[in-house]
């Protein structure tokens, strides 16, 4: 059961750090303080949001089995979400691999203990890291419907609320990822 939610741990794991200010300003809470100083006010607002992946994700379930009684149970069909959230993870540490990533000759170099200042460093643009985020996600958002086809083992209009959500996910990350 563990690995079957794990969209629901892993993706508030770039959620709440780095966007939650800007969730809660969407949900027109944006004068909430989110932080310790604050707790009896922050810990129901994280609750909250920590849990709209699960709501949303077990109501869309719940809506698909309506009009298709056959479709696996809500554990099994988690398991669609699970490259999505992966992906949605490795599409947020894009900038900062490839800002560590420059230093990798000179780093291996020093492991060694070698002090060759002749190594090359590579430089990316912050372009470089914005494209290659918005194709992680494009990659996630289709790449995600082949495992969903896959445990449903149901033909595309039964999986279309699953399909609109995975498409409202990727939309939602989208505007915080990359409109940041």
């Amino acid at each position: 059961m563990k690995e079957s939610v794990l969209f629901i741990t892993s993706t508030p794991d770039i959620l709440l750090p780095n966007y939650s200010q800007r969730l809660v300003s969407w949900i027109g809470w944006g004068n909430l303080s989110i932080d310790s100083e604050h707790l009896l006010i922050a810990v129901p607002v994280v609750t909250i949001l920590l849990s709209i992946p699960l709501v949303v994700t077990y109501l869309t379930h719940q809506l698909t089995r309506l009009f298709d009684p056959q479709q696996p149970d809500y554990l099994t069909v988690i398991y669609a979400y699970l490259l999505m959230a992966l992906g949605i993870n490795l599409a947020y540490y894009i900038p900062s691999v490839i800002t560590e990533a420059g230093d990798i000759f000179p780093m291996i170099s020093q492991s060694f203990g070698l002090r060759c200042a002749s190594l090359p460093t590579l430089t990316w643009s912050m372009d470089v890291a914005i494209f290659l985020q918005g194709v992680t996600l494009l990659s996630v958002w289709l790449l995600s419907f082949f495992p969903l086809f896959k445990i449903t083992q149901r033909p595309l209009n039964y999986n279309l609320p699953h399909i609109g959500l995975m498409s409202g996910f990727i939309f939602i990350f989208f505007q915080l990822i990359l409109n940041s």
